[in-house]
């Protein structure tokens, strides 16, 4: 985000000059859990020390049941990732 008072992962681990080069924010939003292998595999190329992931709320939060990701849907799709 821009708020100055936040302070990223990134930086509490790295520092605000290290974090810069060595920190990616590869988030979609919108995206649900069948685009995360797709997410993963462009992190990879990056070849982080650390990765930290945040999915399914868009699988979850849905009008009504019956447009949520199946949950064999949803489990396939991480263990690919």
């Amino acid at each position: 985000g821009t708020d100055d008072t936040v302070r990223s992962l990134a930086v509490r681990l790295l520092g605000p000059s290290k974090a810069a080069d060595r920190s990616w924010n590869l988030a979609v939003s919108g995206s649900r859990m069948v685009q995360l292998p797709e997410q993963m595999a462009r992190a990879a190329k990056e070849r982080p020390e650390l990765v930290t992931v945040m999915t399914g709320a868009n699988d979850a939060c849905r009008d009504s049941v019956r447009l949520m990701t199946p949950v064999a849907d949803f489990r396939a799709s991480f263990e690919a990732s």
